[in-house]
């Protein structure tokens, strides 16, 4: 899922070294998310969200359905809504983090 987001910078124009952290944080979240998506549904949130392209536009270089497109996009978001939702709640002391050597989804990060 990594080649999906090369040459994105998420640093540019931050100088506070705790907005660069949360940034990167964010990121690393992201970036687990979508690799537990399909490759079908990673692919069009990375297209919407990160490249701008419009779901038809999506749809027709695909030459599948609008509503499929509208579908992966919607169950893509809100897996990573789920994702960083969860960072948040870490953040804010309301979730324990898992334990790594556990298997938890931060083990991964």
């Amino acid at each position: 899922m990594a080649e999906l987001c090369n040459g994105i910078d998420l640093a540019a124009g931050q100088q506070d070294p705790a907005e660069n952290l949360g940034r990167k944080r964010a990121w690393l979240v992201l970036q687990h998310a979508l690799g537990k998506l399909t490759e079908d549904k990673a692919s069009v949130f990375v297209k919407v969200e990160l490249e701008g392209m419009t779901v038809p536009e999506i749809a027709e270089s695909l030459n599948a359905n609008v509503n499929t497109i509208y579908a992966r996009l919607r169950a893509a978001r809100q897996a990573v809504g789920r994702a960083l939702a969860h960072l948040q709640d870490r953040d804010a002391g309301t979730v324990d983090a898992p334990d790594a050597a556990k298997g938890g989804w931060a083990s991964s990060l």
